[in-house]
């Protein structure tokens, strides 16, 4: 069993206290961090100074993908409070005896509403 917790000094946020201490528009990157997506993506337009043109046009080209493809509710903090309606519980999608690309009978409880990602191992050498 693993119980995590928060670091006195970040409250969290493992961040550096210079990163912490350094401001743009009035938030430092593990408040702005903290935000939605989609409301980064607006905060961060209204940060537009042409020194930082071509670092700004890439965030905010980056940002507004991610609200385009449907993901602007989730933020970027590794700590991400799951929001009240997709926390795991309310909705979950249900495989059950997947047998597809090397799976064999394998049940699964995929939580909606958030951004959820599988990986595996691929190639030869997998077990058989």
């Amino acid at each position: 069993m693993r119980i995590f917790t928060e670091c006195p000094d970040c409250g969290g946020t493992r961040s550096a206290a210079a990163a912490r201490s350094s401001r743009s528009g009035g938030v430092n990157i593990a408040d702005a961090c903290a935000r939605q997506i989609s409301d980064l993506a607006e905060w961060v337009r209204g940060l537009y100074q042409p020194t930082i043109a071509h670092l700004h046009t890439g965030l905010q080209e980056n940002l507004d993908a991610l609200v385009q493809i449907g993901v602007g509710h989730l933020g970027l903090d590794h700590r991400a409070q799951l929001r009240a309606s997709a926390r795991p519980g309310k909705g979950l999608l249900k495989i059950r005896s997947a047998r597809r690309h090397n799976l064999r009978g394998m049940d699964v409880d995929v939580p909606t509403g958030i951004l959820t990602v599988v990986t595996g191992v691929a190639g030869p050498g997998r077990l058989r």
